[in-house]
């Protein structure tokens, strides 16, 4: 069958004569160029000298998976060589990868057994779009769950922030200028009971007690009353006047 969808999506096409076959469903599930029909009796086989060499678009060959081959060794001489020009897909009974693999070693190739990569080959426009989708949807909700965590540890610091009372910065203030008080009273405290009583007894200073004045003595000039005399007799203090 010429019309699969494989042919047109990963370029499959022979290098020289033949025709490119998935013989999908038949006896012998050949892939590959012949060129004889190996799928028109069902039967998927091409005689040994109908097969040909067949390529594949390079750009194509990290989607290429492994097909198996009709042969003992199966999947084991399978190969994808994209370093040749032109690049070489099929079965060769030794490896092609440096130069090429001749008509004699050509080998029949087969779909793979596995499931996987079966359906990769057969529907890759299903598969590989439905795993970009599903890589662009993981990607995008690891995105959304990174920036929604992002704001949600935004939020969650800026209400602590604001219900957690006082920050450290003003927590710290604070403490530093109470202390500088405490420092500052502690030091006034040392002036005043200490440092300013020690100076003023150094410079002579003393001090009196409210109502201890000393008494004061009174001098009399020579022509005033004078000072009384128990001794003497009024007659005389009146005569002194």
């Amino acid at each position: 069958m010429s019309d699969s969808v494989a042919i047109d999506y990963y370029g499959l096409r022979c290098n020289d004569e033949g025709d490119f076959y998935v013989c999908e469903g038949a006896d012998n599930e050949f892939i590959g160029c012949c060129t004889s029909d190996p799928c028109a009796d069902g039967g998927g086989i091409c005689p040994d000298g109908d097969l040909r060499t067949a390529t594949f678009d390079v750009d194509k060959f990290d989607q290429m998976k492994k097909q198996s081959c009709d042969d003992s060794r199966a999947s084991t001489v399978w190969y994808t060589c994209q370093g040749l020009d032109p690049p070489f897909l099929g079965c060769c009974d030794v490896s092609p990868c440096s130069e090429g693999c001749t008509r004699e070693n050509l080998l029949p190739a087969v779909l793979s057994s596995k499931s996987a990569n079966r359906k990769a080959f057969l529907d890759p426009e299903n598969v590989y779009s439905t795993t970009i989708v599903s890589s662009s949807t993981a990607a995008s909700t690891r995105s959304a769950t990174s920036s929604a965590s992002a704001s949600a540890s935004a939020s969650n610091s800026a209400d602590s922030s604001d219900s957690g009372g006082l920050s450290h910065g003003a927590v710290a203030g604070i403490a530093a200028a109470s202390a500088a008080v405490g420092v500052f009273l502690i030091m006034l405290l040392l002036w005043k009971c200490w440092w300013l009583p020690r100076h003023r007894k150094q410079n002579g200073q003393q001090f009196h007690p409210v109502g201890s004045h000393p008494h004061m003595h009174h001098h009399h000039h020579a022509g005033g009353l004078g000072e009384y005399d128990s001794h003497r007799s009024p007659t005389d203090y009146y005569q002194r006047q």
